[in-house]
């Protein structure tokens, strides 16, 4: 997985990782065509921009009117039953998150060009 902001938020995933995905039935994400080319100009073939579908509401934090966190809060909140129950997520303003099964499906793959971190640890009460 690559990401490539520009706009917003844009991944270039690989087939093999659209494989894994779909093979275990992960929920939350959608691909769309795209080329791929390396320095020469060439096209690449068996890549995808990748976007993530799921949702999973807003953190209850002081935030400014663009949606970043004013300050530095001691906790942040994120109320849970906002979520949709996709496997892959967003937590608005800037969370992508994914399920502890996908996390393990993704070590089992050997997709490992991925870090995780738990939410907790970014000062996140989770309700």
């Amino acid at each position: 997985m690559i990401e490539a902001r520009f706009d917003g938020h844009v991944f270039v995933v690989s087939d093999r990782l659209v494989n894994v995905l779909l093979d275990n039935n992960i929920t939350g994400w959608k691909t769309y065509p795209i080329i791929v080319y390396d320095k020469k100009g060439t096209a690449i073939n068996g890549y995808h921009g990748f976007t993530v579908s799921g949702r999973g509401g807003t953190m209850l934090a002081p935030m400014d009117e663009r949606g970043n966190i004013i300050g530095h809060p001691e906790c942040i909140v994120w109320d849970s039953s906002q979520w949709d129950g996709t496997d892959i997520f967003w937590i608005k303003p800037n969370y992508v998150v994914v399920t502890e099964r996908v996390k393990d499906v993704l070590k089992e793959a050997r997709i490992d060009s991925l870090s995780f971190e738990r939410l907790d640890s970014h000062r996140i009460q989770i309700i």
